[in-house]
């Protein structure tokens, strides 16, 4: 049988941590197979919950992906229908500038 050492926190007393264990500074409690402190979420990132961390990214990525596709596709259209009218162009452009920046 395999022994393994047990781990103590010094900062919060917490005795015998599972392996892989840190203390977060922010939140004050231990997490096992921490990762970081998402500060878009309010919480650590650890073994727990890194799947759906990485989904959360995931899917922001795809909105953004869209969002960027559908303003370029009505600035396009802007362009292509009013070629003396072009008052929500800047706008537009504005917008993406923006969102890339």
């Amino acid at each position: 049988m395999v022994s393994f050492p047990i781990q103590n926190c010094d900062k919060c007393n917490n005795i015998s941590l599972p392996l892989r264990s840190h203390h977060c500074s922010r939140c004050g409690v231990c997490i096992r197979g921490y990762d970081h402190h998402c500060g878009m979420i309010g919480g650590c990132i650890g073994e727990e919950n890194h799947f759906k961390f990485i989904m959360f990214c995931l899917t922001q990525a795809i909105a953004l992906i869209l969002s960027i596709s559908g303003l370029l596709m009505t600035l396009s259209e802007l362009l292509n229908k009013n070629k003396e009218q072009y008052l929500n162009v800047p706008f537009a452009i504005y917008v993406l500038i923006f969102i890339l920046g």
